[in-house]
């Protein structure tokens, strides 16, 4: 009889039951608790996408108000002396030509005066490639200066910044984990030989000739005679203009 009901109790199959229970709420648990730990690092990972997304954008506004309307003007001159073209002797020497250049680029400081003053610096550096009465200057087809921008609230963000000699297109590279480019498009005015600006000034330069002299009674000597020339002054301007910017590429979250 003992044997009998020990074969017909059901103890062991409610244990059986219980562990089966406790097994699928385990998996259960651990399926929330994933499920839970994903979106949290969904979550975390959005916020620092964001926050790289806003570090970016708010470097690009920057570079777009402090690049947006900068003009940078140049200038270079011929200084061309009509003494030089005398056949015959002359006191004192006679003058040569004289080619003269801008030391820099004049601009409007305005805001984050470094880098446009940076800007300046690679934009004299092409300029100096193009002149037509200065010997030009050998420049690297790009010409590029890099820097980091920080900010309160923003992550470190690096800026490269790429000028074309020819052009004079601006392209900044910015970049966090993934990048964003700003072009800036240059306008650029500048004359040329043809058509620079010209200013005379008459008898401003005075020699002294050692010319023939005709004489009352018919005779002629030889005799140094005062004499004044003209010099005439080309001017060569160039003015490179930027536009506020285009953002080409953007970070998204």
């Amino acid at each position: 009889m003992k044997i009998l009901k020990k074969l017909n109790s059901n103890k062991g199959a409610s244990i059986l039951l219980a562990l089966m229970l406790f097994f699928v709420c385990f998996m259960v648990a651990s399926v929330i608790l994933s499920s839970a730990t994903a979106n949290i690092d969904k979550i975390r990972q959005r916020d620092e996408n964001q926050k790289e997304y806003l570090s970016v954008s708010s470097a690009a506004n920057l570079l777009r108000n402090i690049f947006g309307g900068v003009e940078y003007k140049g200038w270079e001159t011929n200084t061309v002396y009509e003494c030089f073209g005398e056949l015959l002797e002359i006191r004192p020497a006679k003058h040569s030509d004289i080619a003269e250049i801008c030391t820099e680029m004049d601009y409007q400081a305005g805001v984050e005066a470094r880098l446009r003053a940076e800007l300046q610096g690679m934009v004299y550096e092409a300029f100096t490639s193009h002149t037509q009465y200065v010997n030009p200057k050998p420049v690297s087809a790009v010409i590029t200066r890099e820097f980091v921008i920080k900010g309160t609230g923003m992550e470190d963000v690096k800026l490269k910044m790429s000028l074309d000699r020819d052009t004079y297109l601006l392209t900044c590279s910015l970049t966090l984990n993934d990048s964003t480019d700003v072009t800036f498009k240059a306008g650029v005015n500048a004359q040329n030989k043809e058509s620079a600006d010209i200013l005379v000034k008459p008898d401003v330069d005075t020699h002294e000739v050692y010319t023939q002299i005709k004489e009352y009674d018919g005779t002629t000597s030889w005799d140094w005679v005062s004499k004044t020339y003209d010099v005439t002054v080309y001017t060569i301007n160039t003015r490179i203009t930027y536009d506020a910017g285009t953002v080409s590429k953007g970070v998204y979250p």
